[in-house]
């Protein structure tokens, strides 16, 4: 079996999940589709290539924290963007300006398009393992530039800031569950590209636990999730904090998530993610336990501002596939790595090759609607997975694309896999009609679940020149006409 430690990276385009449980028509088999593989040039052994994976737009980010450029795990990030034919086409490979080893730089990312952000969660700078975060601005269309290197006003040694970062709009949110003797926190940058970025505020838990050892943000909310907190039913049961901002840079309290059947060693908050009235929040169990606990949640924001379970997302056998270990919600559906999975080699104890769950959710009902499973034993897929769009970006441990005749390569790789079903994007934005409705971008008032600017009976662009033509033919005919019949009349 290929070492654990090794990292690969998938993306799936999953507009055809949709069909089966709506009508636009399309091929409702969701089945496997081409994929095409990503691999730089330069990865070395054990790069753990995909440990951390973001995308936004045209740009997709995947890091390698075991790159040893500058000594061992010192870190590095690949930038992919699309070229003018749709293709993922990579273009820089981005190192900390002061790389060293040991940091682990590409630990995390979070892109919002235009800039990145990569953790280094055992950085030295304020003592060891204290951690970092790393800012670079795009300074071309395909090429990064380093402008920033953060780190919390009150962080020291053991705080691993830097294990997570999220980002949108204008503000940055960094873990740091070593923080305070491992009761960890988590920190609020707030600033614009370019231009400097200010710690505003920083963010705790009540009960200790790791706090920050997850986080997502969206707009005006964001999450945090700790691992190891307790609670009246036993330790390490887990929670996720939703704070809202409150106008300007302030930010407070709005729920504290814990499942209704929660339970000792749970561990809920193992992965978070947040778009829009969705949170989606993934439950981790360890291999010594005597029941397999892995679970993922769904909870919507209601009408009156509260947040509510709508689902559990489970497998019909788990067996300690540590599904929920990273999550990520789209406009209506949820995906869910399970990087220990086993379905591939049948069930086999040990396999690893890890799949990704893709569920759909109609109404306050969620189905399991694919199932993508890693090529090969010891792939590990699933250990990071990202949403953007109706695309899924996923980590692929233990992939060996770039090096199968090395007997321990551990290198990684990427993959893209694409279902382009046609019909789907009829308003041409680049986003499924269905995510289009579920965000409220395009109005859907008869229901059949086709954006409205879609049903009116106007020419879509590319129909004007046949329009043009149409006309220019009705109209040279109707002169012609016209002057056959004054040719025939007496007297002319």
């Amino acid at each position: 079996m290929k070492n654990r430690d090794s990292i690969g990276v998938v993306l799936f385009r999953i507009t055809g999940l949709f069909c089966a449980l709506s009508t636009l028509g399309c091929d409702a088999a969701a089945g496997p589709v081409p994929r095409t593989f990503l691999v730089p040039d330069d990865l070395p052994v054990i790069a753990n290539f995909g440990q951390s994976v973001a995308i936004s737009g045209d740009v997709l980010v995947v890091g390698a924290p075991g790159d040893d450029h500058a000594g061992g795990n010192s870190g590095a990030v690949y930038v992919f963007s699309k070229s003018m034919t749709g293709d993922w086409v990579f273009r820089q490979k981005i190192v900390a300006d002061d790389a060293s080893a040991g940091t682990s730089f590409g630990a995390s990312v979070a892109t919002d398009g235009e800039t990145i952000f990569v953790g280094a969660p055992f950085h030295a700078q304020a003592g060891a393992n204290s951690g970092a975060v790393y800012v670079f601005e795009r300074v071309t269309a395909t090429q990064w530039q380093q402008s920033a290197r953060l780190v919390g006003m009150d962080t020291v040694g053991q705080d691993r800031f830097g294990a997570s970062v999220a980002a949108t709009d204008g503000a940055i949110l960094i873990g740091a569950p070593g923080h305070d003797f491992f009761a960890g926190a988590a920190y609020v940058f707030e600033g614009n590209t370019p231009g400097p970025w200010v710690q505003s505020q920083k963010v705790t838990g009540d009960n200790g636990g790791g706090f920050g050892n997850a986080v997502a943000l969206d707009g005006d909310r964001l999450i945090v999730g700790a691992v190891g907190e307790l609670s009246a039913v036993g330790p390490l049961t887990g929670a996720a904090h939703v704070f809202r901002r409150n106008g300007g840079q302030s930010w407070t309290l709005e729920a504290k998530l814990i499942p209704d059947d929660i339970a000792t060693l749970d561990r809920f908050g193992a992965s978070v993610s947040i778009r829009n009235d969705l949170i989606a929040v993934g439950t981790v169990c360890e291999v010594s336990e005597v029941n397999p606990c892995e679970a993922a949640y769904v909870f919507r924001r209601e009408a009156n501002q509260t947040w509510t379970q709508e689902a559990r997302l489970a497998l019909a056998n788990p067996g300690f596939d540590r599904f929920g270990e990273s999550i990520a919600v789209g406009c209506n559906f949820v995906a869910v790595g399970a990087p220990a999975d086993d379905a591939l080699c049948g069930g086999g104890v040990g396999c690893d090759a890890g799949a990704i769950y893709l569920f759909q959710g109609v109404g306050n009902a969620w189905t399991l609607v694919n199932t993508i499973l890693a090529s090969s034993a010891g792939d590990r897929m699933g250990a990071s997975v990202a949403i953007h769009a109706d695309s899924v970006l996923a980590g692929v441990p233990g992939d060996d694309q770039f090096c199968r005749a090395m007997p321990i390569c551990n290198s990684g790789s990427s993959v893209i896999v694409e279902n382009l079903a046609p019909g789907l994007d009829c308003n041409g934005n680049g986003v499924s009609d269905v995510c289009d409705i579920a965000d409220g971008t395009s109005a859907d008032a008869n229901m059949d679940s086709e954006p409205d600017e879609c049903s009116v009976s106007v020419p879509a662009a590319s129909q004007w020149g046949t329009v043009g033509l149409m006309l220019l033919v009705l109209i040279f005919g109707t002169l012609l006409w016209a002057r056959t019949e004054r040719v025939a009349l007496p007297g002319n």
